[in-house]
């Protein structure tokens, strides 16, 4: 069996479990609203013990198909099957054995066993689950190298290039349950000049790799959710600002609590009705127990919100 045989039979046997237990759990789960919004309950999904399962994980095997000349956007191949070779992700062409074969050990750099440079395309199908209608959704792609274009069902969702933070592709609440095909062009074409040595793209280093690795996931959150938290202190007080953000067609409103478990502390501050987002502070008084950070005693304590 050669190398692509082999990680073609190792993706079917890893995919095939995982996710279609992922989703079963979550059609079992129960439904608990965390935000009152003045209309329809926004709910989050949440097992027996109260524990958020909020994304079903894609790694596996997907559909694959090269694309050297560039011709897969013009001729639309995000609206249809794109054959039968397939690839696991995560993971990149040289690791599948895509792309020109290298014919020895490179001098001066790392050693690639394929080269490939150009678009290449990701497809896979899933389900969003029952317990998901009328939650915001959204997929995280943990590390991409390099420009990601994003279609569900044949939708544009935009594209991105950052070299240094995850890839993250809002779908909005309005993608009913069900099967649907998710569509991923990655293409590692040197699109903007960040140096011929850059570490980001060089041979000297990572190589310039076309993929995506790390975690690739469909994430789930309430309608109404936390968007950004940010923590301030000084000595025994501590200010939380949090933004809130809202896709629900009525104004939401309810509270937000903080509590520190370690600490004793805690503080509420009701949220006035809000369409789209907002922000508020949440001041927080620590008490005298609770053990500072400082450089010889980094003490370090979490926050539930």
């Amino acid at each position: 069996m050669d190398r692509r045989s082999f990680l073609k039979a190792a993706g079917a046997v890893a995919s095939a479990g995982p996710l279609s237990r992922e989703i079963a759990n979550a059609n079992t789960l129960r439904s608990r609203s965390s935000m009152s919004p003045e209309g329809p309950q926004a709910q989050c999904v949440a097992d027996d013990d109260g524990l958020l399962l909020p994304h079903i994980g894609l790694a596996g095997t997907w559909a694959f198909r090269l694309d050297p000349e560039g011709q897969g956007i013009g001729q639309r191949w995000f609206e249809h099957s794109l054959g039968s070779e397939t690839i696991f992700l995560p993971g990149s062409t040289d690791q599948a054995g895509y792309g020109q074969k290298t014919s020895g050990p490179a001098n001066g750099h790392l050693s690639r066993p394929y080269i490939y440079t150009g678009p290449a395309w990701y497809q896979r199908e899933f389900t969003i689950p029952d317990a998901w209608k009328d939650r915001r959704l959204t997929l995280f792609l943990e590390r991409c190298h390099w420009q990601t274009s994003v279609w569900i069902d044949g939708v544009s969702y935009g594209s991105q290039n950052s070299l240094s933070v995850p890839h993250l592709y809002e779908f909005g609440a309005g993608l009913a349950s069900g099967r649907r095909t998710l569509t991923i062009c990655v293409d590692n074409t040197i699109r903007i000049n960040v140096g011929a040595s850059a570490h980001s793209i060089s041979e000297n280093t990572q190589t310039d790799w076309n993929g995506i690795i790390g975690k690739i996931e469909l994430r789930s959150t309430p309608a109404v959710w936390i968007d950004k938290v940010r923590v301030f202190s000084e000595s025994r007080a501590a200010r939380f600002e949090v933004q809130l953000k809202s896709l629900l067609d009525t104004p939401a409103s309810g509270e937000i609590e903080v509590e520190l478990p370690t600490g004793g502390a805690s503080a509420r501050v009701p949220v006035s009705p809000f369409s789209a987002e907002t922000a508020l502070i949440v001041p927080v008084e620590l008490s005298s127990s609770l053990e500072l950070w400082d450089d010889a005693a980094p003490n370090m304590h979490v926050a539930h919100l």
